[in-house]
């Protein structure tokens, strides 16, 4: 498992911005890139997971994880895991550098959208978070859905070379950078 990863990151924003921004995927074979796409999503829309299982479906890869510092990108637009499973087959592991605040969150969801339980919910979906130490580097959260922690632990040991974020998930947001 994990030797085929498409890494999803969302564009920068800025404060109080509006409309679209960058939303890039990178396929890799472990931790070498063979494939990106960039693609426009909606800042704080619910069209990511629509993207997303657009690039596995049409892929000529076959996609084994998904790999994303966080559920929301561009804002709260939320990737759906259940949702990429059940349309693709491939499990997705969040990998979170500090353990997300629950409460705030919410609020923040209460307080912006009219659907903040739709929103809340798809959030609720992945596992964990759980610590996840890479020994010299630190630590950091891992939520997966679809796959077991333990799985998702090892994929992560072989994919992390340079630090605690597995390289393919890295090179996507230098990426993601770089383009926003």
């Amino acid at each position: 498992m994990g030797d085929i990863s498409i890494s999803v990151c969302g564009g920068k924003i800025p404060p109080f911005k509006k409309g679209t921004t960058p939303l890039v995927l990178l396929t890799a074979a472990g931790i070498r890139p063979v494939e990106v796409r960039v693609s426009d999503v909606e800042i704080d829309g619910m069209d990511a997971t629509e993207k997303i299982v657009g690039a596995i479906v049409s892929s000529k890869w076959e996609i084994e994880v998904l790999l994303s510092r966080s559920v929301p990108v561009a804002g709260f637009n939320l990737i759906d895991p259940e949702e990429i499973l059940k349309t693709t087959g491939v499990p997705s592991v969040f990998v979170l550098e500090e353990e997300p605040d629950s409460v705030a969150v919410e609020r923040a969801l209460r307080k912006h959208f009219p659907d903040w339980r739709r929103r809340l919910e798809v959030l609720s979906r992945p596992l964990g978070p759980q610590r996840f130490e890479i020994p010299g580097t630190g630590g950091v959260f891992l939520a997966c859905y679809g796959i077991s922690p333990e799985l998702a632990f090892r994929t992560m040991r072989r994919l992390s070379v340079f630090g605690k974020i597995p390289e393919p998930l890295r090179v996507c947001c230098m990426l993601s950078k770089a383009i926003s």
